[in-house]
């Protein structure tokens, strides 16, 4: 009686993963897809509403949630006060993706090794892609065809990968050949996009890595681990440089990528350094002196050749989709949602939940993707929910 209640227990736990692998999957496809605000918002809200009948969400997260409805419930108030388009509410659900994502009580996924090859496949997939369009078409920097959008986006998107898979690494009897795959592939993407704000971000994790690990060590490992990290770093630097010469000389793409790369340097210094970044801040400001406490619903404005952009700041993007109201709630909001992560986690998880926030708001302190970005904002939320099941699965760091 007792196996066949076990057995019973079993078949239910199992179809309870698939059915959220499978919302796990449609979530990341959508976000791939790049479908609209209006999709994608009744995706995050329909798995809100799903989590909240099956009882899966604590008393905290509830707070939020409630949070974030009056706060659109206020911005829908103000559309129709004054007239404006009530399409801008997608503009606020955007930016809190990561906690549609977050608010279920143990998750989307049964635990760390699904979120893991999930992650880990969808990586593959995207970077082999790119890799495949260059070998056909040479480097594109204004485009990544299969995510209708530039290089940086896909550098910023596995930045977050990186942060995730030395996670990865530091853990004990995780490892594995699509982790090692897909952390090669997502450093060759970073180094061939030629991305400063993506690159520095890469580094910086990498030496936070290798800095967290060495303090961990007792003082008989120090040297051997230090003398290891060195020989690796040197073995990366060493491989990168022979694959860039190897095809400069054998591909004529990759030969008119390396050239579009001197250009882009020579537009540097004519332009300067983010010389075209501070014409969409002051814009910014401009558009937010109109309604600061509420914002304009749009964080779209005018950059240096009168065109329509992002403001490449998220933090001036906030402000002017909802104003000083939408900032102030969206800090909150992270806040509570990421401390209730930081108190249930150990020292070696909390350490990762910094690192990847760090890459997540530092590189949008530059880049306009928590606003636009619907695929990097899920990978963010399902990231610091896999983060944070080690405690529960009790599996040991090195």
């Amino acid at each position: 009686m007792r196996d066949f209640e076990n057995a019973a227990q079993n078949r239910k736990l199992t179809i309870l993963i698939n059915v959220r692998s499978i919302l796990c999957f449609i979530l990341l496809l959508s976000t791939l897809l790049y479908s609209g605000r209006a999709v994608y918002s009744v995706i995050c809200l329909s798995v809100f509403v799903g989590v909240t009948l099956h009882h899966r969400i604590g008393i905290k997260s509830i707070t939020i949630a409630c949070v974030i409805i009056l706060q659109i419930i206020l911005q829908l108030l103000k559309c129709i006060v004054k007239n404006e388009d009530i399409n801008s509410i997608f503009n606020i659900l955007m930016i809190y993706i990561p906690i549609f994502v977050m608010l279920p009580k143990g998750g989307l996924l049964s635990g760390f090794e699904s979120y893991k090859n999930i992650i880990c496949i969808v990586s593959v997939q995207l970077n082999f892609l790119l890799l495949y369009q260059y070998v056909l078409f040479g480097y594109s920097r204004g485009r990544v065809d299969f995510l209708g959008s530039s290089i940086n986006y896909l550098a910023s998107i596995n930045c977050i990968f990186l942060v995730f898979y030395l996670y990865c690494l530091s853990v004990k009897n995780k490892r594995g050949l699509i982790l090692y795959l897909a952390l090669g592939c997502t450093l060759l993407t970073i180094a061939l996009s030629l991305s400063r704000v993506c690159i520095l971000f890469a580094v910086l994790s990498v030496f936070l890595y290798c800095t967290f690990n060495l303090y961990r060590h007792d003082n008989r490992h120090k040297v051997k681990t230090l003398l290891k990290y060195i020989l690796l770093v040197n073995i990366i630097i060493i491989a990168l440089y022979f694959l860039y010469v190897q095809m400069y000389n054998s591909s004529f793409s990759f030969k008119e990528s390396m050239d579009s790369f001197e250009y882009y340097f020579e537009r540097i210094k004519m332009l300067g350094i983010g010389e075209s970044r501070l014409v969409l801040w002051k814009n910014a400001l401009k558009a937010i002196k109109e309604n600061i406490l509420f914002g304009v619903g749009n964080p779209q404005i005018l950059d240096f050749m009168n065109a329509k952009a992002p403001a490449h700041n998220f933090i001036l993007e906030i402000l002017l989709i909802s104003g000083v109201i939408g900032l102030g709630i969206y800090v909150w909001v992270f806040y509570k949602e990421i401390k209730i992560l930081y108190d249930r986690t150990t020292s070696a998880q909390r350490f990762f939940i910094v690192a990847l926030c760090i890459n997540y708001w530092g590189i949008n302190f530059l880049q306009p993707f928590i606003s636009t970005g619907y695929f990097f904002n899920t990978l963010f939320g399902l990231m610091l929910t896999a983060i944070s099941f080690k405690k529960n699965e009790g599996i040991k760091h090195v």
